[in-house]
């Protein structure tokens, strides 16, 4: 069983109240923190001076959601996934930026040994391991001047 999630569908599997038991895990344009997340799209959407609106912002997310802001943080539970992870990101990508996601990794590879970071075709392997678990749901696509990181782990299902 595997997992893909992209942006928000990302940070909810990494997220989840309860410990997911799955085999791989893909993650695209995932945002660290929530406060990153909304201040980048501030800023794509309102300009330079729309992170000025980034307190009101996140303190109506606490309100509403009932939920302090920093358990909306993928990065402090990234390293709890317990399955073999690819991370993906676009170096095009306004919404969640390539550092952030090199964030992401190290954050996620604090918990094991045997972390890799890689460019596209160095985690090809890697990769591909991944496409064949996902089986015939997965389409491997061309990733232009986007950026993986690996880190495969074992772990007992």
């Amino acid at each position: 069983l595997a997992a893909i999630g992209v942006s928000l569908g990302a940070a909810a599997i990494v997220l989840s109240k309860h410990a997911l038991r799955l085999d791989a895990v893909v993650l695209e344009s995932l945002h660290p923190t929530i406060e990153e997340a909304v201040e980048n799209r501030l800023r794509l959407h309102l300009g330079e001076y729309g992170p000025v609106l980034l307190p009101l912002v996140l303190a109506q997310l606490a309100f509403y959601l009932d939920v302090p802001i920093d358990e909306l943080d993928p990065i402090a539970r990234i390293g709890d996934l317990n399955a073999p992870l690819l991370l993906i990101a676009g170096s095009a990508d306004e919404h969640t930026r390539v550092p952030e996601t090199e964030r992401l990794f190290a954050a996620a590879r604090q918990e094991t040994e045997d972390g890799i970071q890689a460019d596209a075709q160095a985690c090809a392997g890697n990769r591909d391991q991944l496409v064949e678990k996902l089986g015939e749901h997965a389409q491997p696509a061309e990733l232009g001047a986007g950026r993986l990181w690996c880190r495969a782990i074992g772990h007992e299902r």
